[in-house]
């Protein structure tokens, strides 16, 4: 059995491409509810779970200052997060939106509205929409500590993959939440597990198994109307995603130019459904366009306040 080790800046520069990428599609399926986009964005999200579980595992594994480690996190998160709160509540103040001064608004704020959707409460205020993924990101940092201890040696890394694999699948068909919720939470534990670890991997395979299973899921939908293999090829997808980012340099075609978007994927990810705009009589795809220059000038704004306010050394504040 062949091995691929991957360099790391090679395999920094892919998940960084990717989730610029990535953030826009999530973006455009917001925008374009109802479309074929949900496959790419959940993709989008798969890749966003296992990159913050990678790049984690790497540069903290080993490590025992568990204080020490959420201190950092904290620190690198809240001062975006009050940015964007402090944005979020000037625009809602302006549009004239109810239940802004809800206990509801306060747990969204903190970036948790995803424990009021997966308990079903009630959240009148205005914040926190879409942001459930964010939720499980401060839900992974709070039990890496734990999770690295799992995933210390090749043998435990794998069997804590294979573990997480078969208790993922098992809830997503019998705890359904609307979304999806397990496979992203399975890629936090995947990405942590992958980090600092050997894995057997066959570089050329992943383009044309992500390629194939892409099409076939499309055209299942699209055509057959078939969604019995939604889930297994979904899954499929997602780690000939990781698999190729991790083994085989994207193409360059001008896709480094996005890697300037990537100290703004939080600021993106937490305003782009708030600034939609759909012009009557213009095309969706106008409005689209609009939009996402709209969210994306806003976003470059909103991390030059940051930086300003807040930071010494211009970091991004990405997962």
């Amino acid at each position: 059995m062949r091995y691929a080790t991957p360099d790391f800046p090679t395999v920094s520069r892919n998940f960084t491409i990717a989730k610029v990428i990535g953030i826009l599609i999530v973006a455009a399926g917001h925008y374009f509810e109802g479309s074929l986009l949900w496959i790419p964005a959940t993709i989008a999200l798969f890749v966003f779970g296992f990159s913050s579980g990678y790049f984690t595992s790497l540069r903290y594994r080993g490590q025992t200052d568990q204080a020490g480690f959420w201190k950092a996190k904290v620190t690198r998160l809240l001062p975006a997060v009050v940015v964007i709160d402090m944005f979020l509540l000037a625009l809602f103040l302006l549009e004239g939106r109810p239940g802004i001064w809800t206990w509801q608004s306060l747990v969204s704020a903190a970036g948790l509205s995803g424990w009021l959707n997966w308990t079903g409460a009630h959240n009148p205020g205005p914040f926190g929409a879409g942001l459930w993924f964010f939720t499980l990101l401060l839900m992974f940092y709070l039990v890496y500590p734990l999770l690295s201890r799992l995933t210390q040696t090749p043998r435990s890394a794998l069997a804590t993959s294979l573990t997480t694999l078969i208790l993922v699948s098992v809830l997503h068909h019998t705890v359904d939440v609307g979304h999806m919720l397990w496979l992203t939470a399975g890629a936090f534990v995947l990405g942590s597990a992958a980090g600092g670890n050997r894995l057997p991997l066959a570089p050329r395979a992943y383009p044309f198994i992500f390629i194939g299973s892409l099409v076939l899921l499309a055209f299942l939908n699209a055509v057959l109307g078939l969604k019995t293999l939604n889930y297994p090829l979904l899954l499929g997808l997602c780690v000939a995603a990781v698999g190729w980012l991790l083994s085989a340099p994207l193409p360059n075609l001008g896709l480094d130019r996005l890697m300037r978007l990537d100290a703004c994927i939080l600021e993106i990810y937490f305003i782009h459904t708030y600034l939609f705009l759909r012009p009557a009589g213009w095309p969706a795809a106008a409005g689209w366009m609009i939009s996402t220059v709209l969210v994306i000038v806003v976003a470059l704004l909103l991390v030059f306040v940051r930086r300003r306010l807040f930071e010494k050394t211009h970091k991004p504040a990405t997962a």
